[in-house]
């Protein structure tokens, strides 16, 4: 049940995670019915089909010191954006979901147009604000105070790589233009320390364009709003409290740990009008629960994380059940920070040896956790062998691949590296540890514990390690409503974690992830020659140079193992057989078309 977003410039692409406000606060000054969690919602599918409502279950709430700002590095989560900007703040480009491709189609922009110079958006004549009943036109202003906004080194920003490769810009109408900076040039917005063309700073074009600006921020409704504290920190409102909408929707009320209302727009927008009037995302706690919900009838609209509880669901009669190719990278991280928390103290052969790394990752029958974790659930499923990209691009050439399964191979890799007391051959359940250069081959596993996929993850890992002579420590956490799992994870404080981090169709958003001093790279993992293949990929416009760009980067990397692709995580989605038009989208999330939902 949880997923945190990767930010590809600010375009948000996705790991499951959590934020939130502690407090009921909803937008336009209005609630939600306290007479219980369902009170005021039809039950039927006869009643919600005249009221015009679906009710939707909603995995994850926002936790503690966030709100709905996915821009913000802390609080950049899957559902927030699901929920809180797909529906309500819309971006130049719509990225469209069918028959496993992906499609970009104009949203707010009708043009778009890159070249060396500069980026030109031609914004759709018929966008419209909504703030609290009150029409206004998007503008130029908003896509201008959008990038200065990300751009602004005191925003706790989840990234603005691309962005801050925006100097300058010019306008005309409904036409704005940002010029690429140049050497000794600012970052639009910025101030001298965005100077250069170096580390996270680039020059001249940002090649994945279309994923440069994710949604468009209002400039009247939130420019006086503090980023990092008051900006959509309790509704996806305005500074008045009122709610804001170039969308098909609006925010009408959030409760903490309970629900959020989206109401149609009622001054309508620019694309097709939404068929349904009210969609209640309902919140719940465990898979356990959700799988309950749909099956009773409770929710028509799901969209569960992969885990084992799912397979009954596939053979409801009632309900459509659709496994979609994800683009959610299933990986362990290994910790390469010398100073973390007291809770995991740092572990030098995770940090310092890629020969070690190695050997995990050779210690691992990826495509045996898969069938422990997945029974049933997604058929057909395979080991991820790329850090950079997915089985279905083009780019894939599986350079992890000679890590894979082999016991022996790994036993045979840390004696020649010096280590002394483990087993001979891979031996299950063997008390043997190996000591390596003084240090004991020995690590905490940082799990959530609460996800009963990644619950049966960490059995097999720990069991496969101990047969190779490695000794694994359970830390188990909570992830789900504000527990500390992703505190830690952001923190770095941990030796070894799985969870996922996706949701792009381009590499270009891993850099930060990846690369040297990423606004990401919570396993402070550094490999110059990669990390300077994926800048160049940054502002590469000729597609096959760019292509190889990110290759060699993904082979540089798979020398050092700094983490372990598992694989691809499929998305979900799961709908009763009298609603039509749900769509799973892996990469914008499958509320990318919810003005096209309906009760047939």
């Amino acid at each position: 049940m949880h997923r945190k977003f990767w930010f590809l410039a600010a375009a948000a692409v996705a790991l499951f995670a959590l934020a939130g406000s502690a407090a009921a606060v909803t937008s336009g000054r209005s609630g939600v019915p306290a007479a219980g969690k369902w009170a005021g919602i039809p039950m039927s599918n006869a009643a919600r089909a005249a009221k015009s409502s679906i009710v939707v279950a909603e995995e994850q709430d926002l936790a503690p010191g966030c709100g709905w700002n996915v821009l913000n590095g802390a609080c950049n989560l899957a559902w927030a954006t699901w929920i809180g900007w797909n529906p309500i703040l819309r971006g130049p480009y719509l990225v469209a979901y069918s028959n496993n491709h992906y499609v970009y189609k104009y949203d707010l922009a009708t043009s778009v147009k890159a070249n060396a110079k500069g980026i030109t958006y031609t914004i759709n004549p018929k966008a419209r604000w909504n703030y609290g009943g009150v029409v206004s036109k998007v503008t130029w202003q908003d896509f201008v105070y959008t990038v200065k906004t990300i751009n602004n080194v005191n925003n706790q920003v989840a990234s603005n790589v691309g962005i801050n490769q925006i100097s300058s810009f010019k306008h005309t109408g409904n036409t704005v233009t940002f010029f690429w900076k140049k050497p000794g040039q600012t970052a639009l917005g910025g101030d001298n320390t965005t100077k250069g063309c170096t580390g996270n700073n680039a020059c001249g074009p940002f090649a994945d364009y279309k994923d440069l600006i994710g949604s468009i921020l209002p400039f009247a409704a939130t420019h006086t709003l503090d980023f990092n504290s008051s900006l959509f920190a309790n509704c996806v409102c305005g500074a008045n409290g009122k709610y804001i909408t170039d969308g098909p929707y609006y925010m009408q009320a959030y409760n903490r740990g309970s629900q959020v209302v989206l109401k149609k727009n009622p001054k309508g927008w620019y694309g097709t009008s939404p068929k349904v009037a009210t969609v209640y995302f309902k919140d719940v706690t465990s898979t356990t629960t959700e799988i309950q919900g749909i099956k009773g009838g409770e929710y028509d609209i799901g969209s569960p994380q992969p885990t084992p509880d799912l397979a009954p669901l596939a053979h409801v009669s009632t309900i459509n059940y659709k496994v979609l190719p994800g683009n959610y990278l299933e990986h362990i991280d290994m910790q390469e920070n010398a100073n973390q928390g007291p809770n995991t103290p740092a572990q030098p052969l995770l940090a310092n040896d890629a020969w070690f790394r190695q050997a995990v990752m050779m210690g691992l029958n990826r495509a045996g956790i898969i069938s422990a974790a997945l029974p049933g659930v997604a058929p057909g499923l395979k080991p991820l062998n790329s850090l950079l990209v997915f089985q279905s691009d083009k780019r894939y050439k599986a350079p992890f691949a000679k890590w894979d399964y082999a016991p022996q191979k790994a036993i045979d890799k840390l004696k020649a590296n010096g280590c002394t007391g483990g087993p001979d051959t891979p031996t299950p359940g063997t008390s043997k540890v190996f000591t390596c250069n003084g240090h004991k081959a020995e690590f905490a596993f940082t799990y959530a514990q609460d996800n009963s996929r990644r619950l049966a993850s960490f059995s097999i890992i720990q069991q496969e390690l101990q047969a190779i002579g490695m000794k694994v420590d359970a830390d188990g956490l909570n992830s789900a409503h504000g527990g500390p799992f992703f505190g830690h994870v952001d923190a770095g404080n941990y030796n070894a974690t799985e969870f996922a981090w996706g949701g792009s169709i381009d590499p270009g958003g891993f850099e930060a992830i990846w690369g040297c001093g990423g606004g990401s790279n919570y396993l402070n993992y550094c490999n110059h020659t990669a990390t300077n293949l994926m800048h160049a990929a940054d502002s590469q416009l000729h597609t096959a140079a760019r292509d190889q760009d990110y290759i060699q980067a993904d082979a540089a990397m798979s020398a050092d193992v700094p983490a372990i692709p598992l694989y691809a995580l499929p998305e979900i989605v799961t709908y009763k057989k009298t609603i039509a038009g749900v769509k799973g989208n892996p990469a914008a999330g499958f509320t990318w078309n919810i003005e096209a939902w309906h009760w047939k």
